[in-house]
């Protein structure tokens, strides 16, 4: 999913998670879900990807078991964050696209 994820997703989730308060990994992993919920719905709209030259993590955990407990909590901001359901909608919308006419 990692072509479908734009900085747009990324700047207005990390904007609404710091004002929620989310900080470290809570913020990073909130960030990533919400990217990841962009990108599987600009997929699903039909939506072509662009390339962005950026990676889109936002944390970069240094061992196995750090890596585990960083997705278990971009897992849970994926399934119930409303910051992630926020970003949604007006991301997919404002997203520059190639998308071709079908």
């Amino acid at each position: 999913m990692r072509t479908w994820m734009t900085p747009t997703a990324a700047e207005e989730a990390r904007k609404q998670a710091v004002a929620a308060g989310l900080q470290d990994e809570e913020l990073a992993a909130t960030v990533e879900a919400a990217q990841l919920a962009a990108a599987i719905q600009a997929k699903d709209q039909g939506i072509r990807p662009m390339e962005y030259p950026s990676s889109p993590l936002a944390a970069e955990p240094q061992d196995l078991a750090a890596e585990i407990a960083f997705q278990r909590k971009v897992a849970a901001a994926f399934k119930a964050s409303p910051i992630v359901a926020a970003v949604l909608t007006p991301t997919v919308r404002s997203r520059p696209t190639t998308q071709e006419p079908t």
